[in-house]
């Protein structure tokens, strides 16, 4: 009776073991196939609004009149040249957050650890972006400080005033020579990858010793966004 009873077990058991298994399997497919399709980010920005709703089907204190902490974004540029930029940062746990950006809004739910995510769409120029929480109470937080992006994909301008392309020196005096020109205010110059200083004004100034027969420079402009443009100029001495 006991073998009897002890196999019973071990198959029930088995069947038990069994099932996990194929529960397993098709979760790891269906969320093979939802990443596939999804992607990785919609998955876990899924997972995480699951969870905080699960969190939000818990009883709200009555007396709760705390407002959740000021969104709190991570380090953002000032300038950039990419339209899609993704804002992340931190404020309590499951708490709602609102983003106001040329005044669209959208909301995003801060999952357990309070981080939260989103991705917007800047529009050329300054982009003003603006956010505050909410928790489940209906306490909303102080707004944080007006943040300002500027987008801009247009590449820089820029002149080489002298010398002129093709320029032949000539003799041991002209063999220094200047790269002078002008740039866009708070653009970068660089002569075969050398920064060179650049005025306030825009004007910079290379100084650089020529060799013998043909000399090749790459000078290159890139703004505060990283946008760049570059030229090629060729100049000869003759000793």
């Amino acid at each position: 009776m006991r073998r009897r009873y002890r196999s019973y077990l071990r198959r029930k058991e088995e069947s038990r073991n069994i099932k996990k298994a194929i529960a397993l399997m098709i979760s790891t497919i269906a969320i093979g196939l939802l990443i596939i399709f999804f992607g990785l980010p919609a998955i876990i920005n899924f997972s995480s609004l699951i969870a905080n709703l699960r969190k939000s089907n818990t009883p709200v204190e009555a007396n709760d009149t705390t407002p959740p902490i000021t969104p709190r974004f991570s380090s953002l540029p000032e300038e950039t040249n990419n339209s899609r930029i993704e804002l992340s940062g931190s404020t309590e746990p499951g708490a709602f957050v609102t983003i106001d950006y040329e005044g669209k809004e959208q909301e995003v739910i801060a999952n357990a650890n309070g981080i939260f995510n989103l991705i917007i769409t800047l529009k050329e120029g300054e982009n003003i972006i603006k956010a505050y929480s909410k928790d489940a109470a209906g306490n909303k937080s102080a707004e944080v400080a007006m943040i300002s992006i500027k987008f801009d994909n247009t590449p820089p301008e820029f002149e080489i005033e002298s010398p002129k392309e093709g320029t032949t020196f000539y003799g041991s005096k002209q063999r220094q020579i200047s790269i002078a020109g002008q740039t866009e205010i708070d653009s970068q110059i660089s002569v075969n990858d050398r920064f060179v200083l650049v005025e306030e004004n825009g004007a910079f100034n290379y100084t650089l010793t020529l060799t013998d027969g043909e000399n090749k420079f790459n000078v290159k402009a890139m703004d505060a966004a990283g946008n760049s443009s570059e030229k090629e100029l060729t100049l000869f001495f003759t000793p």
